[in-house]
């Protein structure tokens, strides 16, 4: 049996094959993605301390916690 018109693929309907743009455009964030993987396999220590933060959140002493008067907890904004 012979496959209609309606199933035919067409060129526009192939993935697009990358290009020099396409790599120029995400290398900037290939770089930023490696640098932050080798911080983290150098042992340096996170910008945020996590364990400050969720005792801030808890104890509402975190202003951002209280800045949103339409939920009970906000902490994004």
């Amino acid at each position: 049996r012979r496959p209609d018109a309606s199933m035919e693929k067409t060129v526009s309907d192939t993935p697009q094959i990358p290009t020099a743009a396409h790599l120029a455009e995400a290398h900037p964030e290939l770089i930023a993605r490696g640098s932050a993987d080798s911080a983290v396999a150098h042992g340096s220590r996170p910008q945020v301390d996590a364990v400050s933060t969720i005792t801030e959140y808890l104890d509402r002493s975190d202003w951002r916690v209280n800045a949103n008067a339409n939920q009970g907890y906000s902490l994004g904004g």
